[in-house]
């Protein structure tokens, strides 16, 4: 449906689409730069475990955790 600029809404979307997608090829992709994320020097190996093994707690609550469990 054609507004007061008389062109389809269309036509601005996909001229959007396209912008976008030129400028992204522009850009670098993290794959093409030296890692952002080291890791801390005091990790030397991270060993292979199943998900379900892992623990993603944060040490905040690991201390809670702790402090809970001694006192």
């Amino acid at each position: 449906m054609a507004g007061l600029s008389e062109s389809c809404s269309h036509v601005g979307a996909v001229l959007f689409a396209i912008e976008a997608g030129v400028k992204m090829r522009e850009t670098a992709s993290c794959t093409t730069e030296k890692c952002k994320w080291l890791m801390p020097s005091h990790v030397k190996k991270i060993p292979a475990a199943p998900v379900a093994m892992i623990d993603f707690s944060s040490a905040k609550s690991k201390k809670q955790k702790l402090d809970d469990a001694i006192a």
